[in-house]
């Protein structure tokens, strides 16, 4: 047995030793910065925190991120390239990400593949604002990335 495969094994003994369900124990689904173990974190993104939580009744981690609003041009940037998330717009009092149509179907968030469906997805927003332009970002103290895992499937 490797050193992975005894820790895996421990940790899911503790989870049951516990009483925690052991979808929660699986390694790759401790709460953490997912973007940076991914080598998918981008230049100016700070790591804010993890928590648990619910969405739509299935177990979610949801990792929190913050960065600057003169550096979220570059941030917005890269997660539509690579998550495909949408540009953001400014809609009444604060910046979110536009609904771009894939497959059909039209979706706001990015999403970033995992071995293990559905994968993890990613918003980006402001918190209220009245800076509407986007050459006037710099004015906003920061925007926030949201990365949320799923550890059930519905």
């Amino acid at each position: 047995m490797t050193a992975a495969q005894r820790l895996g094994r421990a940790v899911w003994v503790a989870a049951m030793v516990l009483g925690a369900p052991s979808v929660w124990a699986l390694a790759e689904d401790a709460c953490g910065d997912f973007l940076a173990a991914l080598g998918r974190k981008p230049a100016g993104l700070e790591y804010v925190g993890c928590a648990a939580g619910y969405d739509a009744q299935l177990r979610v981690l949801v990792a929190s991120y913050e960065v600057k609003g003169s550096r979220a041009n570059r941030v917005e940037r890269y997660l539509i390239r690579y998550t495909g998330m949408g540009r953001l717009r400014f809609l009444c009092c604060g910046w979110e990400p536009a609904a771009v149509v894939v497959g059909g179907v039209p979706r706001r968030e990015g999403w970033l593949a995992r071995v293990r469906e559905p994968g993890d997805r990613v918003m980006m927003f402001s918190d209220e604002t009245l800076v509407s332009r986007r050459a006037d970002w710099a004015q906003i103290p920061a925007f926030h990335v949201r990365v949320t895992r799923y550890l059930e499937s519905p």
